[in-house]
């Protein structure tokens, strides 16, 4: 008898969780991600190559997504994001695409494609690089409950941005031709998801 008593239990914890997974599968959700972003910005002097070279720098990173789980398909959303970032600040926005690997359990790995736009404003400056951004991302979902759940990732993120910056000099010394590429982002996060 406590043998049959333990294996019910044991049967309905398990359905429980199915009713909790397969409930946020197949609805909206909107969700908000703080994070650490570190990223690489190349400079290429065309004047005076001497001065060329590579920076790199960090900040924390905050983003909103909005977004619809596809049952077994995974999920689709729309994202936001600002980089409060070291000598200036990064607004990127765009849309994602998570392979969610689903199990008998509250933890729920993914992996996924992001594909966007970005903008980095350099401080005290009118000058910006922007350009397409794309990206993978790796991370686990934990369901805290049928609304409720968290977010665990690393996401990478490639792009095109480039610009070309020319300094106008006085007649003692030669204009500068500088060519500013932003190589990519890396970025740990964690986040926050409300299904409806």
């Amino acid at each position: 008898m406590k043998k049959i008593i333990m294996g019910a239990a044991l049967a309905a914890s398990l359905l429980t969780t199915q009713a909790v997974a397969a409930e946020v599968k197949n609805g909206t959700f909107v969700g908000v991600e703080v994070g650490s972003t570190s990223y690489d910005l190349r400079s290429e002097n065309k004047t005076f190559p001497n001065l060329s070279g590579t920076d790199s720098a960090s900040g924390g990173s905050q983003s909103i997504k909005l977004g619809k789980y596809l049952g077994n398909m995974g999920r689709v959303y729309g994202i936001l994001g600002r980089v409060n970032a070291d000598g200036g600040d990064i607004t990127n926005f765009g849309v994602g695409y998570d392979y969610l690997i689903y199990n008998n359990s509250d933890f729920t790995p993914f992996v996924g494609l992001t594909l966007g736009h970005q903008q980095f404003d350099i401080d005290g400056t009118n000058f910006d690089i922007s350009g397409l951004t794309y990206g993978i991302e790796l991370g686990v979902e934990y369901t805290l409950n049928k609304n409720f759940g968290i977010e665990f990732g690393y996401r990478v993120n490639l792009n095109d941005s480039k610009e070309t910056l020319t300094i106008r000099n006085s007649s003692v010394y030669a204009d500068q031709t500088i060519d500013y590429t932003l190589e990519g982002a890396k970025i740990w996060y964690i986040g926050a998801n409300y299904h409806f």
